[in-house]
């Protein structure tokens, strides 16, 4: 039981701090109170609470910038048709890749600067930077040359 609501107060720690928007948080709260009261009934509730803050913790390490980072090596976790979405230690970043042919999974090293989102928004119209943010993407990485270091040798695209 330990355990388990360990876990499962790591996940809502994450899941709380990676996608913040209204209906994520009451979604987090409403499931956060019958554990915690579960964890309070059981006596293990140092254990649920210690989750909350470590998953919270690393949630918000995905937050802080890193200062002047000109490289980056990480997997393709989200790819679309002009741009892909890079998993670098805890961040991810959005790559503007016109035409390419990465598929999920891939591992790649990528030059260039990293930058905030900056998308022209029209009034009631589809926000992409808030799009990006539900997909956990909170910067941007600006392209000045890529290499392939691992491809996954089934590619679905092809």
């Amino acid at each position: 039981m330990k355990a388990v609501l360990l876990l499962l107060g790591l996940c809502l720690g994450l899941w709380g701090v990676f996608y913040i928007d209204v209906p994520t948080s009451i979604a987090v709260f409403l499931f956060a109170i019958p554990c915690f009261l579960l964890a309070k009934k059981k006596k293990v509730l140092r254990f649920f609470c210690s989750g909350l803050a470590v998953g919270a913790a690393v949630g918000i390490l995905g937050y802080i910038p890193y200062p002047n980072v000109d490289r980056i090596e990480g997997f393709v976790v989200f790819a679309s048709k002009n741009y892909v979405i890079i998993l670098s230690g805890f961040r991810r970043y959005y790559v503007s890749i016109p035409g390419h042919s990465y598929e999920l999974f891939d591992l790649l090293e990528i030059k260039g600067k990293v930058s905030g989102l900056r998308f022209t928004t029209y009034e009631s119209r589809f926000d992409f930077a808030l799009y990006l943010n539900k997909l956990g993407a909170r910067q941007e990485f600006v392209l000045d040359s890529i290499s392939e270091k691992l491809l996954m040798p089934l590619r679905i695209k092809k």
